[in-house]
């Protein structure tokens, strides 16, 4: 059943001011945070699924469950193992590969299992130590550096954030269908809804699009081409056809796999699918009125505001048609006149007054005959009333034939008689026609049928240049046209990956490296294949995009220890160029976390509690807490650097400035609420761990490749304690709103004490339940790009002294570090508090340098050499990056105009929590927040 929207529920959301709005910090004041804003409802019966108590903590603000409703049905992160991979080769539930031999295979077989596999989690997957398994890859295929660059290129492209398999994308002409229109790739940005299409259900859907990527590129493309069909996509792009004799059953299949195929591809068209979509709250009298408006209508205006709507139609030729028309403005109410015209032969002219046609303008939001955007919102059965309607109008039906045809020399009418046509669930294509004199103007013929496949007839390869774009949403499917031809075809899938470099020694000499499947030398063996292509990733990052952006993902962690970080001038000169140019990576502190322990080919952490008992006190430090104490230490990346096999398998986050708000100063209430939280924090999280325990095992179809590839799970994987807003937590603890602003080192240090007790609270309940249980637990530092703002919004509501405690109480949003970036801190006093804090938790947890303009490489290896000597784990450094709208510079640094051409429409990209992205993309409490940041310079 589809659900209307009213125009009156868009006004009240567009005013962006009620709490209601607010409560999800992610949405943006466009149509993505409207569709989530009329959602939540529905969320709220996938939380009914919860246990009563985690799911009151969840509304209430208490905890916060991560990645809902998608977490209801799949794990969050994980990390892989390469070896793995290249061993059982890349065996999907549709195509089955053998293992890699070469080296572009072997970029290929990493993107796509990425891609596969993030079906099953909702967070970051995660490969590590890629660069030594690509050595024998490179060795072997005797490949220059120029070549090697342009495999790592390749490579990027397919890791890359916004574009999970980065090269499975369109061409630059190629348009994509949203609630709001056909869009360029220039025109769409992270957080819009796009129009997809569900494989299972055969539904076109609305979905967010989390990333996008575009990119300039010249090579090898494929053009799909039939009668109607004018496809362009690029190598690997994954295209949707009907499985061979089946029942309507569809598949995303990459296109080097399509080409194999000895008969012409069915691919599904419009006509062939459902459509969930939550209509316009309007009558159909008024979308009857619009196409006849549309199609046969004119808007004239005068002076002063005056407007008059006119729509000819003869009584004679078409007399039902005329009647149509006079009995819809009667029943809406409307006044007209009927007039002649010796000109117009039989036809007639119908002139509404100024007041009904003021009338009209408004309800219908037209404006100079231009198509109203909401059409495209009409759910299947008023897009079919408007074109039934409008084809009366300007169009015909061929006589014996279910197919339809209309002509229109406006482009605008054009797009919204494509885009309203597939909304009915019409095969549309549209060809065209020139301009015949007198006329100027080109004609376009649109065409629709029920056809519900079309067969491609031939695929052949072009060389191109130009831009190609892609972007990612949850069904990874778009509803695209090129070229008046429209199609149903793949977007792009989130991941990354860790380069060792030489740090994890016992698993350089220990570990093989596979070709073929099969295991040949250690991986130690290929450290000259390893530093080339260290040195070519640095190289594709620090150039960044095309147009100079820096790349949004990977994130590479770099081991901090590794010799040829030090030791290699020109790994070394690689490194900290671009660190200092992008920011680009993650330094892991590896002389605080053992890399062999973080980075073993398979972490068996399940821990066997009878096992555990037994051994109690054979030695001075227990078996038991010596596994535990491994365990720990193979998540201390969190969600960035994940080692083999092993991620969390759900996150629950604690409120901590909502207990100290609840405890009011009395010490004792504060951790005795904690206690409480933390033990609704086991059940829930514990709850979600036997469901996909659960889910596993009863549908094994459904999970096939955790089956295949993952075959330790959950047993190796983590249940999280997550930690959010531990400063202004300890603020209020102490009762000093002003700590962070005003604040001594003497108080910073005092306040770092007590952060690190309410963090090994946490862990010491987490090792306890180890013990008891035999379950893995964790605390991390979450990063809480949503979840930061939503609890404290809702902590706003109900404790109003908050306000005294945020840095911005218009704006408010939790710290998710451990010294907030907001405060007055020296870099040394940052540093002197997070390092006495960061070790106490067990998970991810990181600490991000701001920097306000591009650091000298030296002076910041420098600062990674002081920073290897402290007790930090995680660090970034990430420098402000300001990107010129006017003349396309981009410079390393925080700037309020552009230092090439003067201009002051100038775009800054930063790590919104963990990522690069333009501020104009991130959602409206971060983009205020990051004002707030301190900038650190030289």
């Amino acid at each position: 059943m589809t659900e209307s929207v009213g125009f009156g529920s868009i006004e009240e959301y567009a005013r962006w001011n009620s709490l209601d709005v607010l409560e999800n910090a992610n949405r943006y004041p466009g149509p993505t945070g409207f569709f989530a804003y009329i959602m939540e409802e529905a969320l709220k019966e996938h939380l009914a699924l919860i246990p009563k108590e985690g799911r009151e903590a969840h509304f209430h603000g208490d905890i916060y469950i991560h990645k809902l409703p998608y977490s209801l049905y799949i794990p969050y992160c994980t990390g892989h193992s390469t070896a793995r991979l290249l061993e059982k080769g890349l065996r999907t539930p549709t195509v089955i590969s053998r293992p890699a031999k070469h080296f572009d295979t072997y970029v290929d077989h990493i993107a796509n299992y990425l891609i596969t596999m993030q079906h099953y989690f909702s967070g970051a997957q995660a490969l590590s130590s890629v660069e030594w398994y690509a050595g024998p890859f490179i060795r072997k295929d005797g490949l220059d550096d120029k070549k090697i660059q342009q495999h790592i290129q390749r490579l990027v492209f397919n890791l890359n954030y916004p574009s999970r398999i980065g090269m499975q994308c369109l061409s630059e002409d190629t348009l994509i269908l949203t609630p709001e229109g056909w869009k360029r790739y220039d025109e769409i940005k992270v957080g819009d809804v796009i129009y997809t299409f569900n494989l299972e259900t055969r539904t076109i859907e609305p979905k967010v699009v989390r990333h996008i990527f575009v990119s300039h590129y010249e090579g090898k493309m494929y053009r799909l081409k039939n009668r109607t069909q004018d496809q362009i996509i690029s190598p690997r792009h994954r295209v949707v056809r009907k499985v061979f004799n089946s029942d309507g059953k569809y598949v995303l299949e990459p296109i080097e796999d399509v080409l194999k195929l000895k008969s012409p591809v069915p691919i599904p068209t419009p006509a062939a699918t459902e459509f969930e979509g939550y209509g316009v709250d309007i009558e159909d009298e008024w979308i009857k009125l619009l196409a006849w408006i549309l199609s046969e209508g004119s808007i004239e205006r005068g002076k002063e505001s005056h407007v008059r709507i006119t729509i000819v139609q003869s009584d004679k030729a078409h007399p039902m048609y005329f009647e149509e028309i006079i009995e819809l403005l009667n029943s809406l109410g409307l006044t007209y006149s009927i007039q002649e015209n010796p000109g117009w032969g039989y036809a007639k002219s119908i002139r509404l007054n100024a007041e009904s046609s003021r009338k009209v303008l408004e309800k219908l939001k037209l404006r100079d005959k231009k198509p109203p955007k909401w059409m495209y919102m009409m759910n299947r059965e008023q897009a079919r009333i408007f074109i039934d309607t409008y084809i009366k109008g300007d169009g015909f039906r061929e006589k014996g034939k279910s197919r339809l045809r209309i002509t229109t020399t406006d482009e605008d009418i054009r797009d919204v008689i494509v885009g309203v046509g597939v909304i009915a669930g019409y095969n549309v294509s549209v060809s065209e026609r020139e301009p015949h004199p007198p006329s100027k103007r080109k004609q376009y013929i649109i065409t629709l049928t029920e056809t519900k496949h079309e067969y491609i007839q031939t695929i052949e390869e072009i060389e191109y240049s130009g831009v190609i774009w892609s972007v990612n949403t949850e069904n990874e499917t778009v509803i695209a046209m090129r070229n008046g031809s429209v199609f149903i075809t793949g977007n792009t899938p989130f991941t990354n990956f860790t380069v060792t470099l030489d740090a994890p020694r016992r698993m350089l000499e220990g570990d093989c490296a596979i070709y073929a499947g099969k295991k040949v030398e250690p991986l130690g063996e290929y450290e000259n294949e390893a530093k080339r292509f260290i040195i070519a990733l640095t190289n594709v990052l620090k150039e960044g995009d095309a147009i100079g952006q820096p790349f949004t993902f990977p994130i590479p962690t770099l081991m901090v220890t590794a010799d040829m970080l030090w030791n290699d001038p020109e790994v070394f000169e690689a490194v900290f160029t671009t660190a200092a140019k992008r920011g680009s990576f993650y330094w892991l502190n590896t002389n605080v976390v053992d890399p062999d322990a973080s980075y073993a080919m398979c972490c068996r952490i399940a821990i066997d509690k009878t096992e555990m008992q037994f051994a109690f006190g054979v030695s001075e430090k227990s078996v038991e807490e010596e596994a535990i104490e491994r365990l720990e230490r193979q998540r201390f990346g969190g969600l960035w650097a994940m080692p083999d096999v092993t991620g969390s398998v759900n996150v629950t986050t604690i409120n901590l400035p909502r207990l100290a708000l609840k405890a009011k100063g009395d010490d004792d209430r504060f951790w005795e609420e904690y206690e409480r939280v933390l033990a609704v924090v086991r059940t829930t999280t514990d709850w979600f761990r036997n469901r996909y325990m659960m889910l596993i095992k009863n549908y094994p179809a459904m999970f096939e490749m955790i089956h295949r590839y993952l075959e330790e799970f959950p047993s190796s994987h983590f249940n999280t304690i997550g930690i959010l807003g531990l400063p202004e937590a300890v603020a209020i603890y102490l009762n000093e709103p002003d700590l962070w602003i005003e604040g001594s080192r003497k108080d910073w240090k005092e306040a770092a004490e007590l952060m690190k007790k309410m963090v090994e609270f946490a862990t010491a309940k987490a090792r306890e339940w180890m013990r008891e249980s035999g379950v893995p637990w964790n605390v991390e530092e979450i990063p809480g790009e949503s979840a930061a703002a939503k609890l404290a919004i809702k902590d706003l509501r109900e404790f109003p002294e908050l306000k005294d405690y945020l840095y911005d109480a218009s704006n408010p949003i939790y710290s998710t570090s451990i010294a907030p970036y907001y405060g007055a801190l020296e870099l040394a006093d940052r540093i002197m508090v997070e390092e006495r804090v960061q070790r106490s938790f067990t998970g991810g947890v990181m600490m991000h340098i701001f920097l306000g303009e591009e650091p000298d490489p030296e002076a910041l290896a420098k600062l990674t050499k002081r920073l290897m000597k402290t007790n930090l784990v995680y660090w970034s450094y990430t420098p402000a990056i300001t990107v010129c709208n006017t003349c396309g510079h981009s410079t390393t640094g925080l700037h309020s105009h552009c230092l090439k051409c003067g201009s002051e429409d100038v775009e800054i990209w930063s790590r919104i929590i963990g990522y690069y992205r333009p501020l104009k993309n991130w959602n409206p409490f971060r983009k205020k927040e990051f004002w707030t940041r301190r900038h650190y310079r030289e």
